[in-house]
C-alpha cells in the first residue's frame, strides 16, 4: 500500500470514530458493566497485583474480570513491570500516573494515538485524534481492501500526548488497560492484552 493510499484509509477511516461529549465521560463514569458473555482468560506474562495485593491465584484473578469491570494499567518500579489492577478508576490513575514521574511531556508529542496490528509498532496502523474514540473496532475496516477489521488485533500502542484507555468490548466496556499521556506500550503481550481490544477512546 503506498503512503498516499495508507493516508487515505486513515482519513476515511477517522470519519467513522465517534467525538467524545459529556455524554461520553457521563456514562464512563457511571461505572461500566463487566465483560460480557464468554471471555477468553487473561494470561499475563508478568506478575498482577490487584488493589495493591499480589495475585497468587490466576484462575480466581479471571473469575473476577468476568464479574466486574476492572481498570488495568502497566505498572513499574525500578525496572520491575506488573499488571495493576483495580476496582476503582481513581486509585487506578493515581498508581499509574506516580509510576511515570519519569515521563516529561512537552508540546512534540502527538495529539493523536496510534495502535499497531504487531509488537514494536510493526504491521497495519490505526490513528485515533485526542477527543474521539471507537466504540466497535469491528466497523473499522483493515488491510488489503479492507476485507479485515480492528477487532482483537491491537498489539502496540505508540506515545501520545493525551490518555488513551484500550476496552475489552465493544462501547467502551468491560476491562480496560489504560495508557497514560507520555506513554508507549511496544508489546501488549506481557500484559495479556494483546488481540484483545475492541474499542478505545483517545481523551483530550
Amino acid at each position: 500500500m503506498t503512503v498516499t493510499a495508507q493516508k487515505s484509509h486513515e482519513a476515511w477511516a477517522q470519519i467513522q470514530s465517534r467525538r467524545n461529549t459529556p455524554e461520553t465521560l457521563k456514562a464512563f463514569e457511571e461505572g461500566r458493566p463487566p465483560t460480557r458473555g464468554a471471555m477468553r482468560p487473561i494470561e499475563p506474562e508478568i506478575p498482577i497485583v490487584l488493589n495493591g495485593e499480589v495475585v497468587e491465584d490466576l484462575e480466581q484473578f479471571n473469575a473476577t474480570m468476568r464479574s466486574q469491570a476492572l481498570y488495568t494499567t502497566r505498572l513499574s518500579d525500578g525496572g520491575a513491570v506488573a499488571l495493576g489492577a483495580f476496582t476503582d478508576r481513581t486509585a487506578m490513575l493515581s498508581e499509574a500516573r506516580s509510576m511515570d514521574t519519569d515521563v516529561a511531556l512537552d508540546f512534540g508529542l502527538p495529539t493523536f494515538t496510534r495502535v499497531w496490528e504487531d509488537a514494536n509498532e510493526g504491521g497495519d496502523r490505526l490513528e485515533l485524534e485526542h477527543g474521539f474514540h471507537w466504540p466497535n473496532l469491528v466497523n473499522v475496516p483493515r488491510g488489503f481492501l479492507h476485507t479485515q477489521n480492528w477487532n482483537d488485533i491491537i498489539s502496540s500502542v505508540s506515545v501520545c500526548a493525551f490518555d488513551v484507555d484500550l476496552f475489552w468490548d465493544i462501547n467502551l466496556s468491560g476491562a480496560d488497560f489504560f495508557v497514560p499521556a507520555g506513554t508507549r506500550i511496544p508489546d501488549l503481550t506481557p500484559f495479556g492484552w494483546n488481540d484483545a481490544v475492541s474499542s478505545f477512546i483517545c481523551w483530550g
